[in-house]
């Protein structure tokens, strides 16, 4: 059976939701009241009320740690998609062009023939 948030608590699973899609990660008990126009408290009491119900997850000691429990995860097809990660609880990270790391290889330069005389 499936538990389901109550009318108050939609706004906020949704508003979460909609945050991790544009920004990637999770948002912050400020960033959700600022867009719900609640106070922090009040949010703080929904995301209690989500993490009881088992709506949501979320590390107490880590800032934007709230995370959507399996259920209420975007489902992402990696059939299209190379960027997308295998596991649904990962989002795909850009990475830019290789670079070689550490520091140039003098040896590799490639000096211009009148500096070389």
């Amino acid at each position: 059976m499936r538990i389901e948030p109550s009318e108050a608590q939609k706004p906020v699973l949704d508003c979460i939701r909609d945050y991790w899609d544009v920004h990637q990660f999770a948002p912050s008990v400020r960033d959700i009241a600022d867009t719900l126009g609640h106070s922090t408290s009040t949010i703080h009491y929904h995301l209690d009320r989500l993490e009881a119900k088992g709506l949501i997850e979320r590390d107490s000691n880590v800032a934007r740690s709230i995370r959507l429990s399996q259920g209420e995860r975007p489902t992402y097809d990696t059939s299209t998609d190379h960027t997308s990660a295998a596991r649904p609880d990962s989002l795909p990270i850009p990475c830019p062009a290789a670079q070689p790391a550490g520091t140039p290889d003098p040896s590799s330069r490639s000096v211009p023939a009148a500096a070389a005389n």
